[in-house]
């Protein structure tokens, strides 16, 4: 592995758990919680700084951090031992508390947004709606590809029941040829020839649409501010629901081979490196919803189980059992470390 790859491994880390753990930290020092340390990384510190009442600390393992809030149950080190109980976790409404809980999980959303909005403020949007005819590329094993079509044609007509219709769009040609399990023919213009090529599509369950296999060339738009939101919105909305079903279908024992641990991660790490700061930016961006997804799932060990063990006392006024919750807390994190083994097998077998 590059070293490029590396550093940009140890600052996707370090960035998605500093921004995770500064929205706990925020939204507790709003709620007047008392915050004995706010670090980044494990192990030694490396450098500290004292403020009003929290450190605020970079220590020597860059893959993780915390914020060491009074009530959490964890001792700290030299966390005073007389903080008044409204100035706990565990002494504040737990309305309160599920809203601390939550704020890692905001966090790593708002930084999705933002970096993808930087994005595509640079880049731009596809221009779907008037994508060309021009061929960006073939599907392997589809209709397109085994007839001959190649990246940069253009196809200029479609020739279906013996009619020739001319077309100059996507748009043009999906008007010509419909969602039709019919043969038909593509002419093409390829270095200034006509060539034809005859297609009989094939059926794809996952779009109900009978295929060629052709993807065609979009246009690229530059967007204003709020045309840029509303995009990245809706875009994250998808991303987020993709991400949240992948994670359902573990469960069920299906999509294994299309997750990944930490090396798969080291391994994308190493790919985007080299690609500009744009690919590292979306990359981040990436690992920063899905961990906001993975942390809400309902175990004591994430932020979405310490909310489903706070809904009892929100509901009842009373909290739950302290032994049943340690119980739950333990036995989640043996669920979670053993999950991030069986993640870092196929992470083994997949790249080794």
């Amino acid at each position: 592995m590059e070293f490029s790859g590396i550093l940009v491994f140890i600052v996707a880390i370090s960035l998605l758990v500093a921004i995770h753990e500064l929205g706990h930290l925020i939204v507790a020092k709003i709620f007047n919680v008392y915050c004995h340390e706010f670090a980044i990384g494990f192990g030694p510190k490396l450098f500290s700084k004292v403020g009003k009442e929290t450190t605020y600390s970079l220590r020597a393992v860059p893959l993780g951090g915390f914020v060491a809030m009074a009530g959490e149950g964890e001792t700290h080190e030299g966390m005073p031992e007389d903080i008044p109980l409204e100035r706990t976790v565990k002494g504040i409404h737990p309305f309160k508390r599920i809203l601390i809980m939550l704020a890692g999980i905001f966090m790593n959303i708002v930084l999705f947004i933002v970096l993808l909005m930087i994005i595509v403020g640079v880049q731009g949007v596809v221009d779907a709606e008037n994508t060309t005819s021009t061929v960006g590329g073939v599907m392997e094993g589809y209709p397109a590809q085994k007839a001959g079509v190649l990246a940069n044609d253009e196809v200029v007509a479609v020739i279906i029941n013996e009619k020739r219709i001319d077309v100059s769009s996507l748009n043009e040609i999906n008007e010509a040829i419909g969602n039709s399990s019919k043969s038909y023919t593509y002419v093409v213009n390829r270095n200034n020839e006509e060539l034809m090529f005859d297609i009989t599509p094939q059926y794809d369950s996952s779009s109900d649409r009978y295929l060629a296999g052709i993807q065609f060339i979009a246009p690229v738009k530059k967007v204003g501010f709020f045309e840029n939101l509303q995009f990245t919105l809706a875009f994250g909305w998808q991303y987020f629901v993709a991400v949240l079903f992948a994670i359902l279908n573990l469960f069920r024992g299906q999509g294994l081979d299309n997750i990944g641990g930490p090396i798969a991660i080291m391994s994308m790490s190493n790919e985007v490196a080299n690609q500009g700061i744009l690919s590292i930016m979306g990359f981040i961006a990436q690992l920063s919803m899905s961990l906001a997804v993975f942390n809400l799932i309902p175990i004591p060990a994430l932020d979405g189980g310490r909310v489903l063990l706070t809904l009892p006392e929100l509901l009842t006024g009373k909290p739950l059992n302290k032994k049943t919750e340690e119980s739950l807390i333990m036995g989640s994190y043996i669920l979670l470390l053993v999950f991030i083994a069986f993640i870092m097998v196929v992470d083994v077998r997949k790249f080794f």
